[in-house]
């Protein structure tokens, strides 16, 4: 009778034991991961100078033959060329995390049927332009991206990782 007792409560001790365990399974396993805060990239404008002469439909600075008093007043200027700024929208990754660390996004993987945040470096990034704070994206990377903005030492190619909010 006594070892029937004994081997029951050594029994519901285990089952209680696994029943916690189970319920904080994903807790301890967040624990265990490295932790990264991510953004989005977004548009930055970049300039483009263009020297051109003479846009059709637009006014010159002193070319019109006919029209003296312009030609006097722009005389400094130049003959036809015309110094314009044209700007366009691009996704820009920050200067600091382009030249400091390499570059990781997020992507939502299943792994042993969860769907875990998974590391990915990215090794395709072309950037042109440049401005203040920004890089141009030409490849690699776009505006749905989730950039790793902190935590890139903790991780590697193919890494699950915590993401924090």
């Amino acid at each position: 009778m006594r070892t029937k007792r004994i081997t029951i409560i050594v029994c519901a001790f285990f089952y209680i034991i696994l029943l916690t365990l189970t319920f904080s399974a994903r807790r301890i396993h967040n624990a265990s991961l490295p932790r990264v805060t991510v953004v989005n990239l977004e548009f930055e404008r970049f300039e483009d100078k263009v020297e051109a002469e003479g846009f059709e439909g637009e006014p010159s600075l002193g070319n019109d033959p006919l029209d003296k008093d312009n030609k006097e007043k722009n005389n400094d200027i130049g003959n036809s060329h015309i110094n314009r700024m044209n700007f366009k929208l691009s996704v820009g990754i920050p200067k600091e995390l382009y030249e400091n660390h390499k570059i990781y996004v997020i992507r939502r993987e299943i792994v042993n049927g969860e769907e875990r945040n998974i590391a990915r470096e990215v090794t395709n990034l072309e950037i042109g332009q440049s401005n203040d704070k920004f890089y141009e994206v030409i490849r690699g990377l776009s505006s749905l991206d989730q950039v790793v903005l902190t935590g890139q030492d903790l991780i590697q190619d193919g890494s699950e990782v915590y993401v924090e909010e």
